[in-house]
Order: structure tokens, then C-alpha cells, then sequence
């Protein structure tokens, strides 16, 4: 039998098997609908739940998201869907993280198009990391002032 499949895989149909973005402007509902999601826990970058009642670990840096993510790949707890609320902080916070593990102020004052990669690479190797765990994950995401066109 060869690599091509007999059966369709079933479809999934809770937010805690599914990875997610939810994208949208500030304020739009993102984190109230993530708050529904079974077993959510927030790796909250920013602040802005305390209008919700949820499971929260504040973040404030790349290490601070290494180590909740260590805590929760150890298992032994009921959450099942992961929220990184949001991930535009995270980003920053992984920028901050491999410049100053490279002494420098911005990813382009290393070799050209090295300090993105590093950065970029770091990103996905976390974010894939927690994809593959056995909870559901959603990263929340809005433009920033940069993006709009308004």
C-alpha cells in the first residue's frame, strides 16, 4: 500500500482540537470567544481580560512564554485549549529575546537577513512546538496602527 490514503480523515469539530488565529480590530470580541473555548488558559501578553472570568498566566517576555509553555507540555491539569492573547506580543517578545541573546538593539544589526531568520525561526519552532501538543491552541492577532490603512 502506498502513502495515498483510504479514508478521509474526520473533521474536528471543539476549538480544543483545532490550532486557530482570530484576527480583529481591537476590542471586536476575540478574547470573550477564545474565554468559551473548554478548558481555555490565557498567556495573557498584554493586559485587557479583566473584563473576563478566566484561567490566566500574564506575560511579559519570551522566557516568561517558555516557561508556561514548559508548564503546560508537562500535562497533569485540565486545560485543553492554550490562547496566546496575543501573538503580535509574543512576536515582540522573541524579537526582544534573540537580540539581546545576539547583543543587539534590532534584528537587522546582524548579517543581512540573519536576524530575522533567528527571530522567525524561534517563533515557529515554539509555536510549532505547541501546535503538536494534544490541546487546542489559538493565537489572537490585531492590525496595528502600522497595518491599518485609516
Amino acid at each position: 500500500m502506498g502513502l495515498l490514503p483510504a479514508e478521509k480523515t474526520p473533521k474536528k469539530t471543539s476549538m480544543s482540537d483545532l490550532t486557530t488565529l482570530l484576527y480583529g480590530v481591537q476590542k471586536a470580541g476575540k478574547s470573550s470567544t477564545c474565554a468559551q473555548a473548554e478548558g481555555a488558559l490565557f498567556l495573557a501578553t498584554e493586559p485587557g481580560l479583566n473584563h473576563l472570568e478566566v484561567f490566566q498566566i500574564p506575560i511579559a517576555s519570551w522566557d516568561d512564554l517558555l516557561a508556561a509553555l514548559a508548564e503546560v507540555a508537562k500535562g497533569g491539569h485540565s486545560f485543553k485549549t492554550i490562547v496566546i492573547d496575543t501573538a503580535d506580543n509574543a512576536y515582540r517578545f522573541c524579537v526582544d529575546y534573540i537580540c539581546a541573546k545576539n547583543g543587539v538593539k534590532h534584528p537587522s544589526d546582524l548579517a543581512y537577513g540573519k536576524g530575522h531568520a533567528l527571530v522567525n525561526g524561534e517563533f515557529l519552532r515554539v509555536l510549532t512546538k505547541l501546535a503538536q501538543l494534544p490541546y487546542g491552541l489559538v493565537l489572537t492577532s490585531a492590525p496595528t496602527s502600522a497595518n491599518c490603512s485609516t
